[in-house]
């Protein structure tokens, strides 16, 4: 078992105890001072996955008619009803008017962490 993985689950055992930081250490023979480095240790590591999951804002450029007008030609849609939005990598999304925040959601999960 990894250091780290050693000290995830010990600090979760301790979140779970409800034991002050010493006796929690103190009953399982652990060295307090690498308690707390490796509480913080962890906490910085998942705070920095987290900044790089954050999402990325990108440049918006509004289309009128030919695009919606090829738009309306290919799905049967009114102009005005479609969202489409171009990634980065060049995969476009199309979003009916009707679509609800929980659909955006899970489509853009499908496509995972994309930057613009």
């Amino acid at each position: 078992m990894s250091k780290e993985r050693f000290w995830r689950e010990a600090i979760a055992d301790h979140q779970r105890s409800g034991e002050s930081v010493r006796g929690f250490c103190r009953a399982r023979q652990l060295n307090e001072s690498s308690f707390y480095y490796w509480r913080k240790e962890i906490r910085s590591r998942e705070a920095s996955i987290e900044q790089d999951a954050s999402p990325v804002l990108a440049p918006v450029v509004l289309v009128d008619e030919p695009l919606g007008e090829l738009a309306s030609q290919s799905s049967g849609m009114r102009p005005s009803a479609l969202i489409e939005i171009v990634l980065g990598d060049g995969t476009t999304v199309r979003v009916p008017p009707d679509s609800t925040r929980e659909q955006l959601a899970v489509v853009f999960a499908v496509l995972g962490p994309t930057r613009c």
